[in-house]
């Protein structure tokens, strides 16, 4: 079987097996063509999986705009004095969560300027990696945050 007639296969389970769970795309979803990867289309399943992906094989990913939709969360490490701010993505029976850093560049102030905790959002952004002491790290160097 040709390569092309396999990944079709793969892409048409994917597709029912989400219909099945109840986790089919939104079907007015706009199409960005500024946009790589558009996770805010597909259910959470999906988005989840593709997270793995990213985070299993980072540098395929890097400089490409993403966006994706889900809770916001935000954390604060008092050593360093350093707010990190997350989209998560839980699974339906919420056996899993997953999530990212996103950065949000601007003007926009802590708190006032950013959404409440666990609100709804859908983040735009460059897949982008930094380092510090603790390690190499990744993240989404947001250009837009919209509370959906």
């Amino acid at each position: 079987m040709k390569k092309t007639s396999v990944l079709l296969l793969l892409l048409i389970l994917v597709a029912l097996s989400a219909a099945a769970c109840g986790d089919d795309a939104r079907p007015n979803a706009a199409q960005d063509t500024n946009v790589d990867l558009d996770l805010s289309a597909f259910g959470t399943t999906i988005v989840h999986a593709e997270l793995n992906n990213i985070m299993s094989s980072p540098s395929d990913y890097l400089g490409k705009t993403i966006r994706m939709r889900g809770p916001y969360y935000y954390g604060y490490l008092g050593e360093t004095e350093q707010r990190y701010n997350f989209i998560a993505v839980e699974i339906a029976d919420a056996c899993c969560i997953n999530g990212i850093e996103f950065i949000w560049d601007g003007d926009n102030a802590f708190p006032d300027g950013y959404p409440k905790e666990t609100a709804m959002i859908e983040v735009t952004g460059v897949f982008s990696r930094y380092e510090d002491p603790d390690g190499i790290f990744y993240y989404l160097e947001a250009d837009a945050v919209v509370v959906v």
